[in-house]
């Protein structure tokens, strides 16, 4: 008798737990998510800023180079122009998308939790930064 209600006790116990873990994991993916997001937007911003200090040198954007777009960076790489370094564990795609002398967009694109949607950021030289579709 004393044994079956300990049963019991324990099986209560592991219900409320597990409860508790199902209230709590959606609030962690999503917080796992807006820190990835983040991580996009601050690189974004840095990327503007190297920007705007390249065009006021030298009369045009970093990713002309002979009327091309130059380049996209992903996670590891590095920009020694732009003094930016993708994480090795980024999931994002940092690519000038469109460039002229005086206009660039760069697009900030990733998978953050495996499924087939992407997160896209955008960024030109305005410097508003738009989450242009969520993943």
């Amino acid at each position: 008798m004393k044994m079956q209600r300990q049963l019991y006790e324990l099986l209560a116990i592991l219900a409320i737990l597990f409860a508790i873990v199902l209230i709590a994991l959606p609030r962690f993916t999503s917080s796992s998510k807006k820190v990835v997001a983040e991580q996009a937007t601050l690189i974004l911003r840095q990327i503007v800023l190297q920007e705007e200090a390249y065009q006021r040198e030298n009369g045009r954007y970093i990713g002309v180079s002979g009327g091309k777009i130059r380049n996209i960076l992903s996670a590891g790489e590095s920009d020694s122009l732009l003094f930016v370094t993708i994480p090795p564990d980024s999931p994002y795609a940092y690519a000038w998308t469109q460039v002229t002398d005086s206009i660039y967009r760069v697009t900030a694109t990733g998978n953050i939790d495996s499924d087939p949607d992407l997160d896209v950021w955008s960024v030109d030289q305005t410097g508003v930064i738009v989450h242009l579709r969520v993943d």
